[in-house]
């Protein structure tokens, strides 16, 4: 931002410059007012939009919507995955697991709506799950209705 205030000063500046030996007494008043507006106009404009040169920035510090839901599952899928490769026979995270499979499958459904990759996730969560995991009649049904 300082870059862009700085160099719509420095085009006033040498604009000035260059108009001065052109223009006598109020006219010169008149164009250095209106030269030196712009770079006023073009900051508020800078800020109104945002900061329209970091777009991609501020999705990354999202915390609400469906991209940090997805970011978020996407964290609890690898802390999972890895745990349960220390111990494959815990019945929790198994259940966690194949939970954080659905829970992923709904959202890209949502999201992007894909479905090949929400019944590959949906496949990865019946492979995971316990059989008395309680959302396990659900995620059957969505399967099923979902690989039509």
């Amino acid at each position: 931002m300082t870059t862009i205030i700085l160099a719509a000063f420095l085009t006033v500046a040498v604009t000035a410059w260059l108009i001065h030996p052109l223009m006598k007494g109020e006219q010169q008043i008149k164009a250095l007012m209106i030269l030196g507006a712009m770079p006023l106009v073009a900051l508020g404009l800078y800020l109104w939009q945002g900061q329209p040169d970091m777009p991609s920035a501020a999705a990354l510090f999202e915390h609400d919507g469906s991209r940090a839901i997805l970011r978020a599952l996407a964290k609890d899928e690898l802390y999972l995955t890895q745990a349960l490769s220390q111990d494959p026979e815990n019945h929790d995270l198994r259940q966690d697991l194949g939970e954080v499979f659905y829970a992923r499958a709904l959202a890209i459904l949502a999201e992007e709506g894909d479905r090949e990759r929400a019944v590959a996730y949906m496949d990865s969560a019946l492979s995971v799950a316990p059989q008395d995991a309680p959302y396990l009649g659900t995620l059957r049904a969505d399967h099923k209705k979902q690989k039509k």
